[in-house]
């Protein structure tokens, strides 16, 4: 009789005590779900620089960081999305690159921290975990450990060179070999105010693959160059640095810029250039204070409209791209002073590019361009002009109005003939016309400022009246034309009023030259259905004088193309 409630008491004392490891189950898997919810409190695990039990962030939950890690491994990666076999593949190949990184660099990341004990005391750790207890591991858990080890060295590097600084307003972290910027550095209290101060950022030459978006923090920032690194984003928060004045993304692996990038009202350079960009965004007509954008070396395929809106830039480099065409817009930039196109897929040009009244340097070369539009010859500021390699067989009577154009090159293009208004070009100091299909030249013996002509490889039979009025003539290439014969007065380009110091003239039809040409220095041996000695040639130009006295003004030589 006595058993009963005994036995009931039992009973009810057991449920009392699953009901409690229940309760304790669910409080600690609210606590976890709570953590895990938690803004910033996982990312703080990340970003944490000390191992010391008695700072560890869940000390609430019990144990230490390395306890949480190897419990709760797999929560951390879906936390940074690393939820899938293929993100968490491809997150451990980037760990185990970056480890490789820092310890075959670490005599160079010693030499430029100047041995920091830090430092030092991080690359003991990342070593370590080669060893057997952390292979016992599971692999979630040894991935969090080696994070935790990798932020902390790069933090201490970057400690590092803030203690080396002598300027308090400027970072130079260049070539430090760092794989990342950790956020909590950023976010260190002991250094805010030096964040807040900072104007100058040098990261260039490390490989770094991305930048936290506690960069937009340094608000104060001037400069911030990040060449030469691993990037394929930059965050949103860029946007934020109303300071910046110069922006260099050179030679990393964009291939997208956030809108945000129009948020930096101050910004005066960008350097974009060999990237994979394929567009810009619609937004970089905000910058309205910027002067220069190099976005060489890309993968644009079209320009957006409001390019036309930058009225304060001057230099826009978009050479080696896709471009097909350009957009009318573009006519927009009055201050545009020079214009790179080099090496594009442009087709034709729009005819607002006219209105480019300051533009002193073009390059269109590399493109396949079949003409160009009459409205050129309205850049009354233009200098240099190059035009090589395109499919143009004419040019506009319109490029005689350049006056103050210097230099022009045509070659490579299917040519027969020029304007004769090339001929009122009197500035002009480089004409190169080389590899196409000229059979006559117009009158250019008013180019009085003229000195290098090359028209090597076309079709000439004969030369125009006045050549030898280039008095500052110093190149000349006529090679590989089919001219019969010289007119005796060009003798006069190498005569005491001459300047001719290189001729070219092998591969045509000469039987002989004018004496006078005996007076270059540089005078290329001749061919003709006959070859043409030295001795023969010398005896026709200066019989009076022997042969071996002249012998060092005859020189066997090939220049390139200048």
């Amino acid at each position: 009789m006595q058993q009963g409630p005994d036995k009931d008491q039992n009973l009810e004392s057991k449920n009392e005590s699953q009901q409690a490891h229940s309760d304790n189950t669910a409080q600690t898997t609210g606590a976890i779900s709570l953590l895990y919810n938690q803004p910033g409190v996982l990312q703080m695990i990340f970003d944490r620089t000390s191992w010391e039990p008695d700072v560890a962030p869940i000390s609430a939950l019990g144990g230490v960081s390395r306890r949480f890690r190897n419990v709760n491994g797999p929560l951390l990666m879906r936390r940074h999305e690393l939820y899938n076999a293929e993100r968490i593949n491809a997150a451990r190949g980037n760990q185990q690159k970056e480890i490789e990184c820092l310890i075959s660099n670490k005599e160079p990341i010693l030499a430029r921290t100047s041995g920091d004990p830090a430092v030092v005391n991080c690359f003991k750790k990342l070593e370590e975990t080669k060893q057997a207890d952390y292979l016992q591991m599971d692999d979630d858990s040894a991935f969090m450990v080696r994070e935790e080890i990798i932020n902390q060295l790069n933090a201490a590097i970057i400690r590092a060179r803030i203690n080396q600084s002598n300027v308090n307003t400027v970072l130079e972290c260049s070539g430090c070999n760092l794989t990342r910027f950790p956020a909590c550095v950023l976010k260190d209290p002991a250094l805010q105010a030096y964040w807040a101060a900072l104007q100058r950022l040098d990261l260039n030459n490390n490989q770094l693959t991305a930048l936290p978006a506690q960069i937009g923090q340094l608000r104060a920032l001037h400069d911030l160059d990040l060449r030469f690194n691993q990037l394929t984003t930059v965050p949103a928060e860029i946007g934020q640095l109303q300071a910046l004045r110069s922006l260099c993304l050179n030679n990393n692996k964009l291939q997208i810029l956030p809108k945000e990038i129009g948020r930096l009202a101050a910004l005066q350079y960008l350097g974009l250039n060999f990237n994979q960009l394929t567009a810009l965004p619609t937004e970089i007509g905000q910058l309205a204070a910027l002067r220069t954008i190099e976005i060489r070396a890309n993968k644009l395929t079209e320009l957006p409209a409001g390019i036309g809106q930058l009225v304060a830039l001057q230099n826009l480099e978009l050479s080696n791209n896709k471009l097909t065409t350009l957009p009318v817009e573009i006519g927009g930039l009055e201050e545009l002073l020079t214009l790179g196109l080099y090496d594009n897929k442009l087709t034709t040009l729009p005819t607002q590019i006219g209105q480019l009244a300051r533009l002193a340097f073009l390059d269109l070369s590399f493109n396949q361009l079949t003409a160009l539009p009459a409205e050129i010859g309205q850049l009354a500021a233009l200098e240099s002009l190059l035009l090589d390699s395109n499919q143009l067989t004419t040019l506009p009577a319109g490029i005689g109005r350049l006056a103050v154009l210097q230099r022009l090159t045509i070659s490579d293009n299917l040519l027969t003939v020029l304007p004769e208004e090339i001929g009122q070009l009197m500035r002009l100091q480089h004409l190169l016309i080389n590899n196409n299909q000229l059979t006559v030249l117009p009158e250019i013996g008013r180019l009085m400022a003229l000195v290098v002509l090359e028209i090597r490889n076309n079709k000439l039979t004969e030369l125009p009246a006045g050549l030898e009025q280039l008095e500052t003539l110093q190149f000349l290439d006529l090679s590989f034309n089919q001219l019969t014969a010289l007119p005796q007065a060009i003798g006069r380009l190498a005569s005491p009023l001459g300047r001719l110091i290189v001729c070219f003239l092998e591969n045509n039809q000469l039987t002989e030259i004018p004496g006078d040409l005996a007076e270059v220095l540089y005078l290329h041996e001749l061919y003709s259905n006959k070859k043409i000695s030295k001795e023969e040639t010398m005896a026709t130009q200066r019989p009076q004088q022997p042969v071996q006295d002249a012998e060092p003004q005859i020189v066997t030589m090939r220049l390139r193309n200048s």
